[in-house]
């Protein structure tokens, strides 16, 4: 149940960096949109806003899951507080794939939208 909790733990602290990474991508874009009119630049803009709305929304959803599983740990933990470290609980081999697949197609993303943004810039 520790390593269940300790990688629930790990898993928040990135969402939280993919938040700011979300916000962060999404100023630099938006600088880009000031300064070009161009229809080709506008388009490839609200294409990766459309990304990032997206992301985000995928990001929300992961932590809403991340958290039902770790207070599905906390409540197991609570509901019998002896030899905690010698129990076992399922392991959430989902929710890993999910943050895996969530973490390649962020850099997936991210990495386009830095090449647009140094062609740009």
């Amino acid at each position: 149940m520790y390593d269940l909790h300790t990688e629930n733990v790990e898993w928040l602290k990135q969402a939280g960096f993919y938040k700011d990474e979300l916000t962060i991508l999404g100023k630099r874009i938006a600088e880009v949109a000031s300064r070009n009119t161009s229809k080709e630049i506008q388009a490839q803009i609200e294409h990766f806003q459309n990304q990032l709305i997206i992301q985000k929304n995928q990001l929300d959803h992961l932590q809403h899951n991340i958290k039902q599983q770790e207070n599905e740990v906390e409540e197991n933990i609570r509901q019998n507080p002896t030899a905690v470290d010698r129990r076992k609980m399922d392991d959430h081999s989902s929710l890993r794939d999910d943050v895996t697949t969530f973490d390649k197609l962020f850099q997936s993303m991210r990495s386009e939208i830095m090449e647009f943004l140094s062609r740009t810039m």
